[in-house]
């Protein structure tokens, strides 16, 4: 029989890791996805301020959904990727297994949308008194 930390350790991140926030990671997954591409924060004027961008990197704020959107397109990413990535350097895991989840719980849904529905109840007409 397993202990209840032995069942939860693959759902929970360890209490002795250093804890990084979301903006951060996502600001080390950008300058990551960067350095790979070989770009600049310069690169990135049409999208965003360089003053913005090292705010970004160093998470000190977190973009939009839109600038994400905008910002992965400049390093030729999905944004998922982006934000999957972010997401495994938060909690210290593989990029894989962030991204094996994300295709499991998808196809969960998938399943769910092709579920029969409940038939639904037709609205009373209210009579008048």
């Amino acid at each position: 029989m397993t202990s209840l930390f032995t069942a939860l350790q693959g759902f929970i991140r360890p209490f002795w890791k250093v804890y990084v926030n979301l903006s951060s990671a996502f600001g080390k997954a950008l300058k990551r996805a960067r350095h790979k591409r070989n770009l600049t924060q310069d690169d990135f004027s049409l999208v965003a301020a360089r003053s913005f961008m090292g705010l970004i990197e160093r998470g000190g704020t977190s973009p939009t959904l839109d600038k994400i959107d905008m910002l992965s397109e400049r390093v030729d990413l999905h944004p998922v990727t982006l934000i999957a990535l972010s997401y495994a350097i938060r909690d210290g895991v593989r990029l894989e297994d962030v991204l094996l989840r994300i295709k499991a719980e998808a196809e969960q849904l998938a399943l769910d949308e092709d579920a029969p529905q409940p038939a639904r109840r037709p609205k009373r007409k209210l009579s008048p008194r």
